[in-house]
């Protein structure tokens, strides 16, 4: 029996992640994934979550944005997360550095 998830995906940024600068997210959909999510930056090291985008229409396919003053560091994510449940994540980045 071979079973099918539908699931985004998510590309990590392709250019310089800074604090306060710009950044285009983009994903990919499939049939019967959610059609609104929001955005949350994620950094494990210093436990911190940036919602930086509610609401979003996943049928847009990407996102350019600025971030907020966030610490330069390593081990930054992206996660697509239901707008209900922020711990239903449905797809995330790998991880990425922020520069100053």
């Amino acid at each position: 029996l071979l079973t099918l998830v539908h699931g985004l995906t998510i590309s990590n940024p392709i250019e310089t992640v800074t604090s306060t600068g710009p950044i285009t997210i983009s994903w990919q959909t499939s049939s019967g994934d959610p059609t609104v999510f929001s955005i949350e930056l994620i950094n494990q090291s210093f436990n911190s979550q940036y919602a930086i985008a509610n609401n979003v229409d996943s049928s847009i396919g990407s996102l350019s944005l600025t971030l907020p003053q966030i610490p330069a560091e390593d081990g930054y994510t992206i996660e697509l997360v239901n707008i209900s449940n922020i711990n239903d994540i449905y797809a995330q980045t790998g991880t990425f550095s922020v520069s100053d």
